[in-house]
């Protein structure tokens, strides 16, 4: 897809993203030809979910800012691989969540461990799998939650393939494009 569509299925201006890719935060490798028509759906979603990630969008004081550009790129780049099948591959999908939950666990110097933990899963699968993962597998202690960051990917989906539509792709209607 050309680059003008791409930045309108990602709901992006021209200008931050050549400010997220000249700072190396873009969550997609991007080719030496960044101008051209090379983009996919699934680049346009990473994108999305980026933007989603980072937060501060609007210019009143209920914009609230997310992630930071780096940690949330490393994030899409490896915790996409963590749902069972691609959201833009869902046909019927329920909300799946993209996102990281910080612990806090005494360690056994009486100092304090904080960690975190990429979350991927469906929203009604969230309480189970945060409970799963809140107690140590060798101690059995549990980990306090700090906080919780979430993004809804199923969204982020469904508002990229809208946006194709929208302009006539094909590429808003086919859900074979990205392998799972």
């Amino acid at each position: 897809m050309k680059r003008a569509a791409f930045l309108y299925c990602a709901d992006i201006d021209l200008t931050r993203f050549k400010v997220l890719n000249q700072r190396d935060q873009l969550p997609f490798v991007v080719g030496r030809d960044w101008g051209g028509s090379n983009y996919t759906l699934d680049q346009a979603f990473r994108l999305r979910v980026l933007l989603d990630l980072l937060g501060g969008e609007g210019r009143d004081v209920t914009a609230m800012a997310g992630l930071g550009p780096t940690y949330a790129t490393k994030m899409i780049f490896n915790a996409l691989s963590k749902f069972p099948r691609h959201p833009l591959n869902k046909v019927v999908p329920s909300d799946c969540y993209l996102g990281v939950v910080v612990y806090k666990e005494p360690e056994q110097d009486g100092e304090i461990l904080r960690s975190s933990e990429w979350i991927a899963c469906e929203l009604e699968r969230l309480p189970a799998w945060l409970d799963e993962r809140r107690t140590d597998s060798i101690t059995g202690q549990r980990k306090e939650i700090i906080r919780i960051f979430l993004v809804n990917v199923t969204r982020a989906a469904k508002f990229v393939r809208e946006r194709a539509d929208a302009l006539g792709l094909p590429e808003g209607s086919d859900y074979s494009e990205i392998p799972d």
